[in-house]
C-alpha cells in the first residue's frame, strides 16, 4: 500500500479528532457548517493524491483519446453542417471530462473508508481496480466512435440520416404475438448525428445512415447490435437475408456492422425478430494493450465464420501490434494498427468505395 495518499488521509483523521462536533458513522456525515469548507478540501488532497499516484497514466491516455475525438467531431460538425454529434449519456459525460467520472468513484469509496465501511487496503485496492475498469471501458466505447468519426470525415459525406421506431406499450412488449408484421421504418434527413441508437429495439435500425458526395451509395453503421423483438411485413429483396439465429451469438457489442445500398430506405431496417441483413463490413475495436491473445483469436475467427461479411472483417487496433501473437487469425481478417492516424484507414476506405452494389 503506498503512503502519499495516506498521509493526506492522516491528516483528515487528526481533524476528525480534534473535531468532536462532526457527527460520522456507518450511514451519516454531519459537518458543522464552519467546518465543512476545511473538511472537503482533505477530501480533495486525498483524493487528488490517490489519482496522481495510481491513475494518472491510463487518465492521460483518455484525455489524449477525448482529445482526438473531439477534433473528429468539430470537424464533422462544421463539415457536415450538424447540429450536434453524441454517443450515449455514459460516453457523452466522459467525453466532457474524463477526470470527472474518475473523480466520482474515488469520492464515493473514500466516503465509505471515512464512514468506517472498508479499511485502507482494501479502499485502496478496490479503487484501483474500480476505476481502472470503468476507464478502460469507456476509453474502449470513446475509441471506436473516434474511428466512426474519422471514417465519416474521410468520406466526406453530404447528408445524414436516422431511423425513427414506434415506442411499444407495456401490453405490446409482453402480448406481442408473431402473427402480427409492421412494416419497417423510413429513413428521415437529420442535422443531428446519434453515433449510438438507444431506442426500443422494436426492429433492427442502423444507428444512422450516411451519403458520401463521391458515391451513389448509402451507408448504415450499428454498433451494440440487440436482437429485436418485432417481426417485419417485409424486408428489403435485394439485400441478402439470413436467420438470426444462425449468427446472433457472434454479434457481440464490440462489434460495428456496415451496411450499403443505392437507397436510405432500404438500410432503414437492418433486422426483425427472425432475420438479420448479412452486413457488407464488419469493424471492431481494440483499445487495450493487451487484446492479442489466443482466447481473442478464437473469438474473432468464430464472429468471421459465423458473420461471413460480404467485404471484409476488420481489426483496429489502438496500440502497437505484436504480429506474433496473431498466429492462427484467419486471413480473412485484416488487423491494422491505426492509433490516431487516420491514413492506416485507408484500407477500409478503399472497401468502401470499391463495393459495388446490383
Amino acid at each position: 500500500m503506498a503512503e502519499d495518499w495516506l498521509k493526506q488521509y492522516g491528516y483528515l483523521r487528526k481533524f476528525l479528532k480534534t473535531h468532536p462536533g462532526i457527527n460520522i458513522d456507518h450511514k451519516t456525515v454531519l459537518i458543522p457548517v464552519k467546518l465543512r469548507q476545511e473538511y472537503l478540501q482533505l477530501m480533495d488532497n486525498i483524493r487528488e493524491s490517490f489519482i496522481r499516484q495510481f491513475l494518472l497514466g491510463l487518465l492521460a491516455d483518455c484525455i489524449v483519446t477525448v482529445g482526438c475525438f473531439d477534433t473528429a467531431r468539430a470537424h464533422a460538425i462544421q463539415t457536415i453542417s450538424l447540429e450536434y454529434i453524441s454517443v450515449t449519456g455514459e460516453v457523452d459525460e466522459f467525453l466532457t471530462d474524463p477526470g470527472q467520472v474518475t473523480s466520482r468513484i474515488v469520492n464515493s469509496n473514500l466516503t465509505d473508508l471515512v464512514k468506517g465501511l472498508t479499511d485502507c487496503d482494501s479502499f485502496e485496492a478496490d479503487t484501483i481496480v474500480e476505476v481502472n475498469a470503468r476507464l478502460e471501458y469507456l476509453l474502449g466505447l470513446s475509441y471506436e466512435k473516434y474511428i466512426v468519426l474519422t471514417i465519416i470525415n474521410m468520406l466526406d459525406v453530404k447528408e445524414v440520416l436516422g431511423v425513427c421506431l414506434p415506442k411499444p406499450t407495456a401490453h405490446q412488449l409482453v402480448k406481442y404475438s408473431p402473427v402480427v408484421k409492421k412494416e419497417p421504418p423510413r429513413a428521415i434527413k437529420t442535422t443531428i448525428l446519434k453515433l449510438t441508437d438507444e431506442q426500443y429495439p422494436v426492429l433492427g435500425i442502423p444507428d444512422f445512415i450516411i451519403s458520401a458526395s463521391k458515391s451513389d451509395k448509402y451507408l448504415g453503421f450499428r454498433s451494440n447490435f440487440i436482437r429485436p423483438h418485432w417481426f417485419a411485413s417485409e424486408y428489403n429483396s435485394k439485400a441478402e437475408w439470413c436467420c438470426i439465429n444462425d449468427i446472433d451469438s457472434a454479434l457481440s457489442q464490440e462489434l460495428s456492422l456496415v451496411f450499403f445500398d443505392k437507397s436510405a430506405d432500404g438500410l432503414a431496417m437492418i433486422a426483425d425478430a427472425e432475420l438479420i441483413r448479412r452486413p457488407d463490413l464488419v469493424i471492431t475495436c481494440q483499445a487495450q494493450k493487451d487484446w492479442m491473445n489466443e482466447k481473442k483469436i478464437q473469438k474473432l475467427n468464430f464472429q468471421y465464420n459465423t458473420i461471413k461479411p460480404t467485404q471484409g472483417f476488420f481489426v483496429i487496433s489502438k496500440e502497437p501490434i505484436d504480429t506474433g501473437k496473431l498466429e492462427g487469425l484467419n486471413k480473412g481478417i485484416r488487423v491494422l494498427e491505426v492509433g490516431f492516424d487516420q491514413s492506416r484507414l485507408s484500407p477500409i476506405i478503399n472497401a468502401m468505395n470499391q463495393l459495388k452494389i446490383a
